[in-house]
């Protein structure tokens, strides 16, 4: 059974995703091949990781757009006709495709329709991500059906399979997942504080649909309000925003208390993660949101806004951390007293995010795949 793999790009999390195939697969006997349609970075400045990984990659685009659009974009004419030519010549089993959206997607599961291969969809499409419109929806349910099964990363993303008309037994789940042995604070936990005194801890970029200005409004009222030891408020990241941001701060007179750090690697992270008291995650709209995960690997407990994908598997309210509507500022500010004033409701927070994320362990991911496969070859 050879079995290809399609990513955007391949970076970050996708190494122990492939890595964890890889181990699956051998136990049966398949061959497992990525291909990563573009090397360049696009929003993520991860780098290639591609040459690291121990798996065999193609990469269909080789030239960097340096943020330019065009025959070189990875959502091309020329990227679809490059993924299947190469289709043609290395002839996989079975696909994993990820979604369906754009024209490499439905080039690779038009070659599978053609060529008898198991089409596998990687969906991580919430039906709340954005307004719907009846006739795209109309549109999604006939491509949706020709696939042959689904690897999903939680709930809401098979619910919106199921929505569309998939079949429910079709879908297997473990495309959601990191390596959650990297931020063990058992492994981490002798790293040097990044900052002295205790703190909240965001990690995206500075993008408008994260949201990061209502975590500055809900901190000033947590800083107005609250009483006892405050704690002060790490944002992680990049992006336009960034500028706008530090002013945002200045202005409301917290610039002493919130710090950014700018772009940080995974594994300038660690000390971050290793030292912060609680997660904060606030995006209106988000797919999943794999910080989260590397959150609660780090052993934190997690206030996260009830848009993002993973809410519904991650977070169990009062157990490992909160949830909360991204526009609802009074409601974040009485979380972030909750959790700073109450160490001992913290610890156990803190055992209960390490015991869920076991569950979605970067093994998940291999394991979810053969499923997929399997339960693509039965159709």
């Amino acid at each position: 059974m050879k079995v290809a793999v399609i990513f955007i790009n391949i970076g970050g999390y996708h190494g122990a995703r492939l890595q964890s195939s890889c181990e699956a697969f051998s136990r049966l006997g398949w061959q497992l091949a990525a291909i990563q349609v573009t090397k360049d970075t696009l929003e993520h400045a991860w780098g290639d990781f591609s040459e690291s990984l121990g798996v065999p990659v193609t990469t269909l685009l080789t030239q960097s757009l340096n943020g330019k659009s065009g025959k070189d974009s990875p959502f091309s004419k020329k990227a679809a006709q490059l993924l299947e030519a190469h289709l043609n010549t290395s002839r996989p089993d079975a696909i994993l495709i990820p979604g369906w959206s754009f024209l490499v997607a439905r080039t690779a599961l038009k070659w599978s329709l053609k060529n008898r291969a198991t089409a596998v969809v990687a969906s991580e499409s919430n039906e709340f991500d954005v307004q719907r419109w009846w006739w795209r929806e109309m549109w999604k349910r006939f491509i949706v059906r020709k696939f042959s099964s689904a690897l999903v990363g939680g709930q809401s993303h098979a619910d919106y399979l199921v929505k569309l008309g998939f079949d429910r037994s079709k879908i297997a789940f473990g495309y959601d997942v990191v390596d959650n042995n990297f931020f063990n604070p058992n492994r981490n936990r002798f790293l040097s504080k990044p900052v002295s005194r205790p703190y909240f801890l965001g990690v995206s970029r500075f993008i408008p649909k994260k949201n990061i200005r209502l975590i500055i409004d809900s901190y000033v009222d947590y800083r107005n309000t609250a009483s006892g030891e405050l704690w002060d408020l790490v944002l992680c990241g990049d992006g336009i925003l960034l500028p706008e941001l530090k002013n945002y701060a200045a202005e409301k007179r917290v610039s002493e208390y919130i710090h950014f750090p700018g772009f940080l690697k995974q594994d300038q992270l660690l000390p971050y993660f290793s030292h912060a008291g609680c997660f904060v995650h606030a995006s209106t709209e988000e797919q999943w949101g794999l910080v989260v995960n590397e959150a609660m690997a780090a052993g934190l407990p997690v206030i996260v806004s009830n848009r993002c994908g993973c809410f519904k598997d991650l977070v169990v309210e009062g157990e490992n951390g909160f949830g909360f509507s991204p526009n609802d500022t009074k409601r974040l500010t009485q979380l972030l007293a909750v959790v700073s004033q109450n160490p001992l409701e913290r610890d156990k927070m803190s055992q209960a995010s390490l015991t869920l994320i076991s569950q979605f362990d970067a093994s998940r991911f291999g394991t979810g795949l053969v499923e997929a496969v399997e339960l693509g070859l039965r159709s």
